[in-house]
């Protein structure tokens, strides 16, 4: 059994150091003893598990970053002597008047020389075509079945060319006289203009002069931290010599009892048969861990969490 093979060593030299101690009043256990060991218990160092508690963090919301901000230079206003060219102004005062009027055309008679284009037709012509077959053995079945040279038959195709019928020529033709009418627009009143003079003259004006000019600047803008809750381990697992059940406090009541708590909690599946099986070892383990207590080794604590004595 893997809870006897566990801490009976243990359980043994608990009960001798013990008894040496009610045999000699005086005398000190070894500091490897527990302090307050009592005789008939079981102890054994098992892994506590880490203690969480919920605290208040720092954390950063926004990082640190690096800007670049632009500083407007310095400058001023200042008038400056501009000096404007003459020039011709022109006004219209009153536009011009333009209607539409009709006037007959006559074209006179006249001789053209037009081209007359031939006439063809399309025949069919047959060319051939040049590959690259050269002459090759073939035996002549007609003669005394010696090999000769034959050759390869040439291939002709079908070409398409256009052939005259009669010559293209030119014809004289007569056009006759022909009237028509033209519309076209005309100045009825033309507009009335103001001209003017404008001599040269000298206009003051105010403009911005720079001083000095724009300057960058690179800034650095410090992280925004802030606060949350957080569940942080206060306290790290670590080995520590526990009370724990053994076979000797082990009695068959006990591990029954044991094993209806388990069972009762989800953690056990086996009969209450009063054994630590390999079952009750896991069902036991299961509920250390889930419930934050120290585990490789059932400990009294967990005994009493499970409600057994």
């Amino acid at each position: 059994m893997s809870l006897r093979l566990s801490i009976a060593v243990l359980t043994v030299a608990v009960t001798t150091l013990a008894t040496a101690a009610s045999a000699d009043e005086g005398a000190d256990l070894p500091p490897a003893a527990p302090p307050d060991a009592k005789v008939g218990e079981c102890w054994a160092m098992v892994k506590t598990a880490p203690q969480y508690a919920r605290r208040e963090v720092s954390i950063e919301l926004q990082p640190e970053k690096t800007v670049e901000r632009r500083i407007a230079g310095e400058s001023r206003w200042v008038e400056r002597e501009v000096r404007v060219p003459a020039y011709t102004q022109r006004r219209v005062i009153t536009p011009a008047v333009v209607e539409w009027v009709e006037e007959t055309v006559t074209e006179p008679a006249r001789t053209e020389t037009r081209r007359v284009p031939g006439t063809y037709r399309t025949v069919l012509r047959e060319e051939p075509i040049r590959t690259g077959d050269t002459a090759q053995w073939q035996r002549d079945i007609t003669a005394d079945g010696a090999l000769c040279w034959v050759e390869t038959p040439t291939a002709f195709r079908q070409v398409a060319q256009r052939q005259p019928l009669t010559p293209a020529t030119t014809e004289t033709v007569e056009i006759a006289e022909r009237t028509h009418t033209k519309r076209r627009r005309v100045v009825k009143t033309p507009a009335v203009v103001d001209v003017t003079e404008v001599p040269a003259q000298v206009k003051v004006e105010r403009i911005r002069e720079e001083i000095t000019p724009d300057r960058f600047v690179t800034e650095t803008i410090p992280a925004v931290m802030g606060t949350e809750i957080r569940r942080v381990m206060v306290e790290p697992s670590r080995l520590d010599l526990r009370a724990v059940l053994c076979d000797t406090n082990a009695t068959p009541t006990r591990v029954r009892a044991v094993q209806q708590a388990l069972k009762a909690r989800g953690h056990y599946r086996g009969p209450l048969d009063g054994q630590f099986g390999a079952q009750t070892l896991a069902g036991i383990d299961a509920f250390q861990s889930a419930e934050g207590l120290a585990t490789e080794g059932v400990t009294l604590e967990a005994l009493a969490a499970l409600g057994v004595e």
